[in-house]
């Protein structure tokens, strides 16, 4: 059976379904709305994860009504806690990209995707060259209604956004 690194936002409540789908041998870690940065210390931990557990699949997870992605596009609610301020600023920023460029239905897929496509880029440039080439690599956006992961936008099909810094 194939070991899972899962990237989660706590306020998606998505560990039992990930479980439900992808089996016993799944392993989390969680930031909200994925904002996690991949600082030296967070990609030491990532590394001793993935070494130790024997994990080969890492996978990026938020829900289609992800609240930190949701405010961050609408209200700003949670905008004063610590460390969201980049993570918030850059979402706004691919929300002007996209207007008159895509419905507005899909703003919060594509945004999502966009973001995911940037953490993936980010980790797999965090982790080492050979390490890399071992790690399969995905991001899924869980569509609620349909009780169903989706594969996130594909990089190619966002190039009309601008990018993620």
């Amino acid at each position: 059976m194939r070991k899972h690194l899962f990237f989660v936002c706590p306020t998606d409540y998505l560990e039992p379904v990930i479980e439900f789908h992808y089996g016993p041998e799944i392993y989390f870690l969680s930031s909200l709305g994925n904002s996690m940065s991949f600082d030296q210390e967070k990609v030491s931990e990532v590394l001793e994860l993935l070494k130790g557990k024997h994990i080969h699949h890492i996978a990026f997870v938020l829900t289609d009504d992800n609240r930190m992605i949701s405010d961050a596009l609408g209200d700003k609610d949670y905008a004063s806690i610590s460390g969201l301020n980049k993570f918030y600023r850059n979402l706004a920023r691919q929300q002007q990209s996209c207007f008159g460029i895509w419905p507005t239905c899909y703003h919060q897929f594509l945004i999502s995707s966009y973001y995911l496509n940037h953490k993936m880029k980010e980790l797999r440039l965090a982790l080492s060259e050979q390490l890399c080439d071992q790690i399969v690599m995905s991001a899924k956006i869980y569509k609620r209604k349909e009780q169903v992961f989706r594969d996130i936008y594909p990089i190619s099909m966002l190039r009309n956004c601008t990018n993620m810094n």
